[in-house]
């Protein structure tokens, strides 16, 4: 099958899913690039559709011989495919995922990251890819955080997202009933202004950590379910991190324990 046409029902049709509401209807999302929809073929996620730019036969010759590449992929032109990308330079191939039923339902595992108001897509992106890395057993996005199905989210996370179960909730009522799960657990809310110093912090399991927006921090009502305020030291001038860069800290901070209480080190890759 080949579209030329951006008019094209079926390119129109998909192209709506670079929308939240649209991805959140339809319980499907965009996954652009070469290196992602790899990622997205590696994983068990459905995958309901692939367009290919006519122009970018030679950068996808590989994922073609993927078992799961779908027979039906379909050919699209130059400006037809503009309708669907999301990025300046694309690579020319676009796959549509749906979104597993079991990533709307939390787990509330022994390790998990909570996002409470992080607005930018690079950030949360950043930090999916960082708690997959780590072996954080859950990533929750509460209201008022960019959606994990966002095209920057997934293309920042390099494959995270299809490796870490993620869900959405309200930040204190995930707090609450994980709390509820892990009695004795302990939930680290990140801030620059934290008395509790992270490298003075045994991150034993069960804990959480809170990564809050990027202007004003975990929100009063999340603080208040914490059970330690964490900063970061610094020497330089600088007043705070990103909320990626300081999540990914904190993240590898927790990592680091557990890789002590196990004495597994050595037998690690380096990152």
């Amino acid at each position: 099958m080949f579209i030329d046409s951006p008019q094209n029902p079926k390119i129109k049709w998909y192209a709506r899913l670079k929308t939240r509401k649209e991805r959140e209807r339809r319980e499907m999302f965009l996954v652009e690039g070469v290196r992602l929809v790899q990622d997205l073929l590696d994983s068990d996620w459905p995958v309901e559709c692939i367009f290919v730019e006519d122009a970018a036969e030679q950068e996808v010759a590989r994922l073609r011989r993927h078992p799961r590449w779908p027979e039906s992929a379909i050919q699209v032109s130059s400006h037809a495919f503009v309708a669907l990308s999301d990025t300046v330079s694309s690579q020319g191939v676009v796959a549509v995922a749906r979104i597993p039923k079991e990533m709307h339902t939390p787990t509330y595992p022994s390790t998990a990251c909570l996002l409470d108001g992080v607005q930018d897509p690079g950030n949360v992106g950043t930090l999916l890819r960082s708690a997959e890395a780590f072996g954080v057993g859950e990533f929750c996005v509460g209201r008022g955080t960019v959606d994990v199905f966002a095209p920057k989210v997934a293309r920042s996370s390099m494959g995270g997202l299809f490796r870490i179960h993620s869900t959405e909730a309200d930040s204190a009522t995930y707090l609450q009933e994980w709390r509820l799960r892990h009695p004795m657990g302990a939930v680290y809310v990140a801030d620059a202004d934290g008395q509790d110093v992270c490298t003075h912090i045994t991150f034993a399991e069960p804990w959480l950590l809170v990564i809050g927006s990027e202007a004003n921090g975990a929100s009063a009502k999340v603080k208040n379910l914490a059970t330690h305020i964490v900063s970061i030291p610094m020497l330089g001038r600088a007043e705070s991190l990103n909320a990626a860069m300081a999540g990914s800290i904190l993240l590898y901070e927790a990592f680091r324990t557990r890789l002590a209480e196990n004495g597994l080190g050595s037998s690690l890759t380096e990152m």
